[in-house]
């Protein structure tokens, strides 16, 4: 599945699709052989593509990450002029004053 979705999106931009045989043009057939390929038929699943770029995934549910990330991007939003950034930093310098070497 995951070679059709990279074919299909090459083959639906031929500015992505030269730019990847520009890429592959300069490599020898061995380098591509011992990765378990042939040169020759790298592109061969471009050609069969039906050029459709592959469906992105609309449904996403929330997670830690995305939640930790937009609570953090909220956060950093103005951090330097804000109330809470003066409190950030004033928590900052104790906390660097507490944990000094003695």
């Amino acid at each position: 599945k995951s070679v059709s979705a990279w074919a299909n999106e090459l083959a639906a931009d031929p500015h992505k699709l030269a730019l990847a045989e520009q890429t592959v043009a300069p490599l020898a057939d061995e380098d591509i052989d011992c990765w378990g390929y042939e040169k020759s038929s790298l592109f061969d699943e471009v050609a069969r593509a039906d050029g459709q770029p592959p469906k992105k995934d609309k449904k996403w549910q929330w997670n830690d990450y995305r939640l930790k990330r937009k609570l953090f991007l909220t956060l950093r939003k103005d951090i330097q002029t804000n109330r809470f950034g003066r409190a950030v930093r004033r928590v900052k310098y104790y906390c660097d004053v507490l944990l000094r070497d003695s």
